[in-house]
This record gives structure tokens, C-alpha cells and sequence, in this order.
């Protein structure tokens, strides 16, 4: 990555971190209000126009000898990028602009969440929240798909540098989202996140449910490959072996799984559920992992995130750490064991 990737991919942080805060801000503040409703529209037109970049740039590294006319201008990477960007932030531009859409979002969800159509923080939430489903998919189109995903992964690898960014983004973003030093105090920010110190039943709920999630998987494994050509197998497995194979030592698959398991559930479960419920707050966990997209993968994934989501509603969000920790780290050690 050059200079200029760096330092537009730090503003751009520094732009969705800040909207964060100011979010937390405006529930109290007129002024902080307007000055967010600024920042929901750029944020909106910026997604949009990296739409029409990235459309752009598609068409001109997919250019061909003979010149193409007419509806094959476009190749479909193009239009389906452009159409997830644009169909995206319009649905975000009307839900900042329509109170109307904020309050039947509110009839739609699971009588359990707290969603408040009324709180800038909740609105913020679904903003990015959809923002990052349009960045993530399209770049899931434009990178090709699965076997272009496995194809980045296995150039550029993944490192552990790159994990601890990620935990430190997911961090970050969960605690200035309930509102730490803000609205909230350490121990008031940490009660709302459902986080504690593991108790006996967190521990042993968190490891029976991530044990029994990946046997649930194996098992669905086992179904899909009966089922399955080896080579289409192999196609639709390509970017999570691919992942798995960047952690071949027990050391790295081990602080991987602490690091992801940690960040992951504090966001996910911690932040969002309770706003959301666990239904939508899966769906959205499930399409952010484009390693499965389009393949029966994300039939178990979608279960395992359920099951997380039921350990933070029944017992703390400690315990759904614990089971993404044991449900990680279990299939990356039998993957080690199996190159082994």
C-alpha cells in the first residue's frame, strides 16, 4: 500500500471514528445533531463515489483486444459493484432522511432489542453498518469472488500485524459506541458491552457451545463434500483454506483466535445485538465474512453466530467469547495437525 492509500485509509477511520463520537455527542446536543447529519451525508457520498471509482478501475484493468459495444461495455463485477454501492447508500440517505423508515425499522425487529429510532448513536449504527456491507461486498466482487479472495490472500498474505489492526478497529469502535468517557463510565460502558470476568457457567457454556459448533460444522462438512464434486469443493473452500493456511503454528492459530474471538464478540454481540437482536446482528456478522460468501459455508457460520448470540443474551458476552475462542481455535489446530 503507497503513501496516499495510507493516509486516505487513516482519514477515512479518522472520519468514521470521529462521526462515532460525535453521535454520542448529539443525543444531548442540537448542535452535535446537525454537525452528524453532515457527517451521515458525506460519509453516504463518499460510498457512492468509491463506487464509481472502483467501477471505473473494474472496466479498465478487465480491458480487452477488441473494443466492446453495447451492454458488454460493462462486465458484471462493474455493474454488480455499482449497483451494490448505489442501492446501498440510498437506502442509507433515506433512513437519515426519513423518520417515517427509522420507526417501522423499529416494528420490524425482535420486540427484545432496544433499537431507538430516535437516538443518533442507533441511526449511526445502521449507517456504518451498511457502509461497511456496501465497502466489503464490493470489494468481494472486484477482487473476483472467492477464488480472487483466496488468490489476494495467498499474495499478500495475512499477518499478525494485520489481526491486531483489525482487533483494534472492532475495539475501538465497540467502546466509542456505547459511549465510553462520553456517555458512559468504565464500569457502566463495560456492564452495557456484557462483558465480565468469565464465570464457571460463561466458561463451560462458552466451550460446550463452541465444541458443539464445530461439530455442527464438521458434520455439515461431511454432508457437503457427499454431495459435492472435490473440484467444486475446492472452489467454493478456497478462500478459507487459503485463510487457515496463514496460520500454520499453534502460537500464531492461538493468538489469532484470542485476538479475533475477543474483538469480534465485543463488537458484534456486545455493541450491536443488544440494539438489533441476534437475528439481524448475524446476518450482518455472516455477510462480513466474505471467506463463505456464495457457498453452502454460510448455512453452519450463520448457526455458530446464532448460538454466540444466544450465550450473550443467556449469559454474558464473556461466554460468547469464550465459544468463538474454542469454536477458532479447535479447527485451525486440527488444520496444523492435518498438514502436520
Amino acid at each position: 500500500m503507497d503513501v496516499f492509500n495510507v493516509l486516505l485509509t487513516l482519514v477515512g477511520l479518522l472520519v468514521i471514528m470521529g462521526t462515532i463520537y460525535v453521535a454520542n455527542q448529539a443525543e444531548h446536543s442540537e448542535t452535535s445533531l446537525k454537525l452528524l447529519n453532515s457527517l451521515w451525508v458525506l460519509l453516504i457520498v463518499a460510498n457512492a463515489t468509491f463506487g464509481g471509482l472502483l467501477f471505473i478501475s473494474i472496466g479498465s484493468l478487465a480491458e480487452s483486444a477488441e473494443p466492446p459495444s453495447g451492454l458488454a461495455l460493462f462486465s458484471p463485477a462493474q455493474v454488480s459493484f455499482l449497483l451494490i454501492a448505489l442501492v446501498i447508500s440510498g437506502v442509507a440517505l433515506s433512513i437519515v432522511r426519513s423518520p417515517n423508515l427509522r420507526m417501522r425499522l423499529r416494528q420490524w425487529l425482535p420486540s427484545g432489542a432496544q433499537y431507538d429510532p430516535q437516538s443518533p448513536v442507533h441511526t449511526t449504527a445502521i449507517i456504518l453498518s451498511l457502509l461497511l456491507i456496501s465497502m466489503t461486498l464490493g470489494q468481494f466482487v472486484a477482487s473476483g469472488g472467492i477464488d480472487g479472495l483466496a488468490t489476494d490472500i495467498q499474495t499478500a498474505g495475512v499477518s499478525l500485524s494485520d489481526v491486531f489492526l483489525t482487533f483494534a478497529l472492532w475495539v475501538i469502535a465497540a467502546v466509542l459506541g456505547v459511549g465510553l468517557f462520553i456517555r458512559r463510565t468504565v464500569g457502566t460502558s463495560i456492564n452495557r458491552l456484557g462483558v465480565r470476568l468469565p464465570t464457571p457457567q460463561d466458561l463451560n457454556w462458552g466451550i460446550g457451545i463452541g465444541f458443539l459448533m464445530v461439530g455442527v460444522t464438521i458434520a455439515f462438512t461431511l454432508i457437503w463434500v457427499t454431495f459435492t464434486s472435490p473440484e467444486l469443493f475446492a472452489e467454493q473452500t478456497a478462500a478459507s483454506a487459503q485463510l487457515a493456511r496463514s496460520f500454520v503454528t499453534v502460537p500464531s492459530a492461538l493468538i489469532l483466535s484470542l485476538l479475533v474471538g475477543f474483538s469480534e464478540e465485543l463488537f458484534f454481540r456486545g455493541a450491536l445485538q443488544p440494539i438489533f437482536g441476534n437475528i439481524v446482528t448475524s446476518v450482518f456478522f455472516l455477510i462480513l465474512h466474505t471467506q463463505y460468501t456464495l457457498s453452502p459455508a454460510t448455512i453452519p457460520l450463520f448457526m455458530t453466530s446464532l448460538a454466540f448470540g444466544w450465550l450473550r443474551n443467556r449469559y454474558s458476552t464473556s461466554a460468547a467469547m469464550t465459544a468463538h475462542f474454542v469454536f477458532n481455535f479447535t479447527q485451525l489446530f486440527m488444520n496444523i495437525l492435518v498438514s502436520g
